[in-house]
């Protein structure tokens, strides 16, 4: 089963929603920047933030792949925070569009980047929280109130993009695009419970071995 596991680890089961993404992204992007010939006029920090964005989804791809699975914890632990670095690149690769949309005007930019950006790792860590005492990665028991905390902070990471989206100036409802950004956290946030999930079981089994049944014979 190690091998089951850590398969199901590697093969993070994101890359035709990234695909997807990718396509959305860019084919936006190329539109509204044809509209506004605003090619010239990209800030630097966008251009950092795709680039990342990309890097990420390149590595994700080749590893999302059955070739060269490599059974440790090492290996493991590495293919677990691609997922979740690449995985959560993704609503602030949706959001980033609206900055695109605001590029030729006065509004701040980097500032609203920041904001997005922040309310993404909180809602990384809540899931963070949440799966290393709900999968007993560092916990023998759950903590109900560890969780709850967890689940506060994901509350608070929507809330903070929803404030972001109701907020923002906007001349054509490119505000959208942070709001959409919300149904792209809430699904990395599956696949990504889903990898937690690998990485606890594979981590347990090479601690304590397979699982075995007792099976017990009753004497007539």
């Amino acid at each position: 089963m190690l091998e089951t596991y850590i398969t199901n680890l590697k093969k993070s089961h994101m890359k035709p929603f990234i695909i997807f993404i990718i396509i959305f992204v860019l084919f936006f992007d190329v539109v509204i920047l044809n509209l506004s010939n605003a090619w010239f006029d990209i800030p630097i920090y966008l251009y950092v933030t795709y680039a990342i964005w990309m890097i990420f989804n390149v590595i994700l791809m080749f590893q999302d792949s059955y070739k060269n699975i490599q059974i440790n914890k090492i290996s493991a632990l590495r293919y677990l925070i691609i997922n979740n670095i690449a995985g959560y690149l993704q609503p602030i690769a949706m959001a980033s569009i609206y900055l695109i949309c605001i590029i030729k005007t006065p509004w701040h930019g980097l500032m609203y980047l920041y904001s997005i950006i922040g309310a993404v790792i909180l809602s990384f860590l809540a899931i963070l929280i949440f799966s290393l005492n709900e999968f007993h990665i560092v916990v023998k028991k759950a903590n109900i109130s560890i969780n709850i905390i967890a689940i506060i902070l994901k509350l608070i990471s929507l809330a903070w993009i929803g404030y972001l989206f109701w907020t923002v100036p906007s001349m054509a409802e490119e505000n959208n695009f942070i709001g959409m950004s919300i149904i792209v956290i809430l699904c990395i946030d599956l696949l990504i419970l889903r990898s937690f999930l690998s990485y606890a079981l594979f981590m347990d089994e090479l601690r304590n071995g397979p699982y075995k049944m007792e099976s017990h014979q009753s004497n007539d």
